[in-house]
């Protein structure tokens, strides 16, 4: 959990305990709220100058307006298209240093701010509602080719990536993403320090407006249920999606699934040159 997110978080928590005095299921539904609620403004990030060289997007993802960029490859009409997906509490502007090399390569490029973040509408996101984006782009500007999702985003693209029916691509790099939500959520009840009715009145609420328990929201699972070759990056550093969570997935591995692992490079390994080179090769690449 990131610094400024563990004084965010501290701000509510005397407030949530005064109300789960009165009501344990009030508290959880106002800390589920919390919980989907980006914790710094992004929505203040200066774009790298690429961004002004991009067809601006719109799509309306429930209430809110989704705002994203695309970039045509200038090679050929029928180029390929990637699709970038950022983490919680992140933006498309981000990830500004991979543009150029999958255009030099005759990809197009597509990013989107998600729900709450960037440049979009919103004040919260959850991996069902992220998921729902990623289907969205991919029918109104897919197909889509291959997929490149960080963090949050990696759990969302997984869960698109499960209903094949909906949502189909050739590759998919995962770069540190949150494996398992119960880790978010253990982590957010232990600086919130809310009591076990509180907790077993949110996982109850994630379950009622999902359909599906806080477990479901696994990639170690989901990712057994998808097609794209994968290309999964995790360090083992990472402090915000700890390795340990999908360490077993190294040993026992899925034969669509290939591991790079990390050393020293944290929760955002995709910033340093030799990871972005192998991201575009492995996109480039023909099996």
């Amino acid at each position: 959990m990131k610094l400024v997110q563990r004084f965010f978080l501290k701000y509510y928590s005397t407030r949530l305990k005064i109300i789960s005095w009165f009501s344990p299921k009030l508290a959880a539904t106002k800390a589920f709220n919390l919980f989907c609620t980006p914790y710094t403004k992004t929505r203040n990030e200066q774009p790298d100058k690429i961004f002004n060289q991009a067809r601006k997007l719109t799509l309306k993802v429930g209430n809110d307006a989704v705002h994203g960029f695309k970039w045509a490859a200038t090679k050929t009409q029928s180029a390929k298209t990637i699709l970038i997906c950022h983490g919680f509490d992140s933006s498309c502007y981000r990830f500004a240093q991979y543009i150029q090399p999958l255009l030099h390569q005759g990809f197009n490029v597509i990013a989107f701010d998600a729900p709450g973040h960037g440049i979009s509408t919103g004040k919260t996101i959850t991996a069902l509602q992220y998921a729902t984006m990623i289907k969205m782009i991919s029918d109104v500007y897919g197909p889509i080719y291959g997929l490149m999702a960080h963090s949050f985003g990696g759990l969302a693209a997984v869960l698109a990536l499960e209903k094949k029916e909906e949502l189909a691509c050739e590759k998919l790099v995962l770069i540190a993403p949150a494996t398992e939500t119960t880790h978010a959520i253990e982590t957010f009840f232990d600086y919130l320090k809310l009591t076990p009715v509180v907790r077993k009145a949110f996982v109850k609420l994630i379950e009622d407006l999902s359909g599906n328990k806080a477990e479901w929201f696994s990639i170690a699972r989901a990712i057994h249920g998808i097609l794209p070759q994968t290309l999964w990056i995790h360090d083992k550093e990472d402090s915000i999606t700890p390795f340990k969570h999908m360490e077993q997935l190294t040993l026992n591995k899925p034969p669509h699934v290939s591991f790079e692992i990390t050393e020293g490079l944290g929760h955002s390994p995709y910033r340093q040159p030799e990871i972005l080179q192998k991201i575009v090769s492995f996109f480039v690449h023909i099996n």
